[in-house]
């Protein structure tokens, strides 16, 4: 009878937990604002009108805004939205969640075009370490002198000013208050609308992780409350009813030959006659039982008003670490995904569009795959693209660097660690990257980099396909999909550098991604979609014309899609000091967006020969001038300064190939 009351009603007496559908959450954003960022991100949210967000303004300056953000915490605010010395100084004195707002190259150099007009040297005012712009190529295109000023406090920055002796400053609103008090001009740098409101939006998918994360945390300890591991029955005299198979092993005794006993006899600890005679449950009572630890709930069995029973569940302490253990990697995975598909690789050249068909037949087994290829052509892009196309695109992506990871940290960063496993590890200890790549990827980029000491590590858990951590003697199964990478000549390495059998271990499908030089005219459809991201920024729109893009053919990329990209920011930048209507305009800053002594040494280099800077006259031949003039729009000029020759000597040189 007791059993089948407790079937019957077990889940009618669970309270409800799932989340309800269909209710509207409102996220509260802190935006902390000083002066006139406080008008811009008024507008920037008024722009939005978004009903889930419901922004909070705080105007203050670094230390006098502690106490508001405290309290905004406490109101239900779970991230803030900063920039620059606030976003630092809040991160760094509160516990609060903080969403920096970022200023692109762009807006600095915005503010260094209007900051010229007004004359003389240039200080740009970054907090603490912020600043991370190189200034160099601007300072000489432009003609001008630019100075990092950086500071921690505005007695230190009035100082750091006025020692620099800069004549105009640019900077945010304190820099602004500090140039004013000491007479000097500034130039008021902020972030673009666009900008904010993409700052308020990442402070939103924060904001609902966040709550994500706390709601996952009250249905574990809805579970944690009524589904324990151990499951204990009796009657209203505390007479043993039913115990399950968990009970049996965690206490070494047998169900049929310990029924009706009195449980208080059996387990002492355990016993419940104060709950059978108060009707009161006693809840996450942690006892130590036959030499274990353990958490035991007692609740009684009602019927009516009349107690015909209780129910105990157990839990040993040690799996409850454990399933909070699981749940945290779990919650870890949140942030492990492929971003990337197919359709964002950009090419359609031959060997580009043979090279995805590969990649979606390797993507449909299971086998481990080796992407080589030189750097910057897009190994992590095509390893993305193979998870999102493979039978665990559900699961998480884990991309791991093995060269910039300390080879002293890399072990446990990638096998995890037990609690105490050395001083200053984590309490409950840490999940390695492949416990967190359960049932997923992982992605081993520069796997050559791999300490050979690890490499043995590795390959166990490939065989295995199970890690122990370190400092543990715990073995914890992990189903993996492995995916590595390598800009190196993995087999030149062995054995010295890099074992064998993990060579032909990771190596069973290997796929080969050609360097930009033998795509084409897909470096040309590359660029133009890096232009086009870069130019959403600006106010204006400029057909480029295609032939500005025959210079691009002649230049090898060594650098890759990676060295493209950064091509296409510089010349994005120049494109509002253009001449529209004139061809050769868009050479030039084309081959100064690249760089013309890369330019020249690649052609010098294609045609078997050096370039020597300190040599007065270089060598060369009819096919490389040929090149030079193409390149250089048959400045004849041009290309006799770049060989160290004369124009009329030039002009023979022409003669005599003609002939």
């Amino acid at each position: 009878m007791i059993i089948k009351y407790i079937i019957a009603n077990a889940f009618i007496s669970m309270p409800s937990w799932r989340p309800k559908r269909g209710i509207m959450k409102t996220h509260k954003i802190g935006f902390l604002t000083y002066r006139k960022l406080d008008a811009l991100a008024h507008e920037a949210a008024g722009i939005m009108d978004d009903p889930e967000v419901e922004v909070v303004f705080i105007e203050g300056l670094m230390e006098n805004l502690i106490d508001r953000v405290n309290h905004e915490m406490k109101k239900g605010v779970d991230v803030f939205v900063a920039g620059g010395a606030n976003a630092r100084f809040v991160e760094k004195y509160t516990s609060a969640n903080v969403v920096n707002i970022k200023l692109t190259f762009y807006d600095y150099f915005q503010a260094i075009i209007k900051a010229k007009e007004i004359g003389g040297s240039i200080g740009i005012v970054s907090y603490q370490d912020n600043m991370k712009q190189d200034y160099s190529e601007l300072e000489e295109s432009l003609g001008i002198k630019i100075s990092v000023i950086r500071y921690e406090g505005k007695e230190d920055l009035c100082e750091s000013v006025e020692k620099s002796g800069v004549d105009v400053v640019i900077g945010a609103s304190l820099a602004n208050e500090v140039a004013g008090s000491l007479g000097i001009p500034c130039i008021f740098i902020y972030p673009g609308i666009d900008s904010i409101i993409e700052t308020i939006n990442d402070a939103k998918s924060m904001s609902k992780a966040i709550r994500d994360e706390k709601e996952r945390s009250k249905i574990f300890q809805s579970v944690l409350k009524f589904s324990p591991n151990g499951v204990i029955v009796t009657d209203n005299e505390s007479n043993i009813v039913f115990f399950n198979a968990a009970v049996e092993e965690l206490f070494d005794i047998d169900f049929n030959k310990t029924q009706g006993e009195i449980l208080s006899e059996i387990l002492p600890e355990c016993e419940v006659m104060s709950v059978l005679e108060t009707g009161e449950p006693q809840m996450s009572v942690i006892n130590r039982v036959r030499d274990k630890d353990v958490v035991v709930n007692r609740i009684p069995l009602e019927v009516g008003n009349r107690i015909i029973g209780s129910l105990i569940m157990v839990s040993k302490v040690s799996e409850i670490q454990k399933t909070e253990q699981k749940i945290r990697i779990k919650n870890n995975k949140k942030g492990f995904n492929a971003k990337n598909r197919y359709d964002n690789i950009i090419g359609n050249s031959e060997i580009v569009r043979e090279l995805v068909e590969e990649a979606k037949l390797y993507a449909r087994t299971n086998s481990n795959i080796l992407i080589t290829g030189e750097t910057g052509t897009g190994k992590e892009i095509f390893a993305q693209s193979m998870h999102n196309y493979s039978g665990v695109y559900r699961g998480p992506f884990v991309a791991v660097n093995c060269a910039a990871i300390p080879a002293n940290l890399l072990e446990s960063e990638l096998f995890g660690y037990d609690e105490g496993a050395f001083t200053g590890s984590k309490v409950g200890g840490k999940a390695g990257f492949f416990e967190i790549a359960h049932n997923g990827t992982i992605f081993l980029d520069e796997i050559g980099e791999l300490p050979l000491s690890l490499q043995s590590r590795l390959l166990r858990v490939i065989q295995e396909k199970e890690v122990i951590r370190v400092g543990g003697d715990r073995v914890i199964p992990v189903n993996v999909r492995i995916i590595a990478a390598t800009n190196k000549d993995l087999l030149s390495k062995v054995p010295d550098e890099f074992r064998m059998d993990l060579y032909y271990r990771l190596n069973v499908l290997e796929l080969k991604i050609p360097p930009l030089r033998k795509r084409g005219n897909d470096v040309i459809e590359i660029f133009k979609h890096f232009v086009s991201k870069n130019r959403s920024l600006e106010t204006y729109k400029t057909e480029i014309p295609d032939e500005a893009y025959d210079i691009m053919r002649f230049y090898s990329w060594p650098g890759n899609i990676r060295e493209l990209e950064n091509v296409s920011e510089r010349f994005s930048l120049f494109l509002s000091r253009i001449n529209r209507h004139d061809l050769s305009s868009y050479r030039e800053i084309l081959i100064k967006s690249i760089g013309e002594r890369l330019i020249v040494m690649d052609l010098f280099r294609k045609h078997g020969l050096n370039f020597e800077p300190e040599k007065k006259t270089q060598n060369y031949n009819e096919e490389l001038i040929k090149d030079l003039l193409d390149v250089f729009s048959d400045r004849k000029n041009k290309v006799a300064e770049i060989l160290g020759i004369g124009r009329t000597t030039l002009w023979r040189t022409l003669k005599t190939f003609q002939k």
